[in-house]
């Protein structure tokens, strides 16, 4: 009985794993309207250029973001986000740096069996926050399905490095180290 409780705490771990590493991820849409209008980098020919972005249903107007002292307003480039499109249809990279501030939890901890000391399970508090900078790369592209059909499609990598630091109240003893 103690072997199969061991395999089972190792499934739960593991499944706990996956769950926290790919997070709500998996079961977000990936739509325009969830994005902000805002600063972004183009880097979409290659070169890095600044410019502000308004997403609309399926179209995005990117405006070049000039020096102040230019009051001349300039015309949006428009592009084109549909559903299904024609072949050779054009991409958009769009790159995003922000400043991001999270809370962090760990609801439980879950400790198995060592040396004769039975399992933990403990809902101590604990808590941290992080502080670091954000990129995000928006990649807009389309792809053809097996009809031949060119469906559009969003890739969106954020990638973070910061520091967190936090408080917990938990046991230090022998058992526990």
């Amino acid at each position: 009985m103690k072997k199969s409780f061991m395999s089972f705490s190792y499934r739960f771990f593991y499944l706990y794993l996956l769950l926290s590493v790919t997070g709500c991820g998996l079961l977000k849409e990936n739509a325009i309207n969830e994005m902000e209008n805002g600063r972004y980098k183009n880097t979409t020919t290659g070169k890095t250029q600044k410019v502000w972005a308004q997403f609309e249903d399926t179209i995005v107007r990117l405006y070049a973001v000039r020096n102040k002292n230019e009051s001349k307003k300039n015309s949006p480039e428009l592009f084109s986000f549909t559903e299904v499109s024609a072949p050779g249809s054009p991409s958009l990279k769009l790159k995003k740096t922000s400043f991001d501030i999270d809370v962090l939890t760990i609801p439980f901890k879950y400790r198995p069996s060592v040396k004769g000391f039975p399992n933990q399970l403990n809902a101590n508090f604990s808590g941290a926050v992080y502080a670091g900078l954000r990129n995000d790369f928006y990649h807009f592209y389309y792809r053809a399905n097996d009809i031949g059909e060119n469906r559009r499609k969003l890739n969106h990598l954020g990638i973070s490095f910061g520091v967190f630091s936090g408080i917990g109240s938990s046991a230090i003893n022998s058992w526990v180290t």
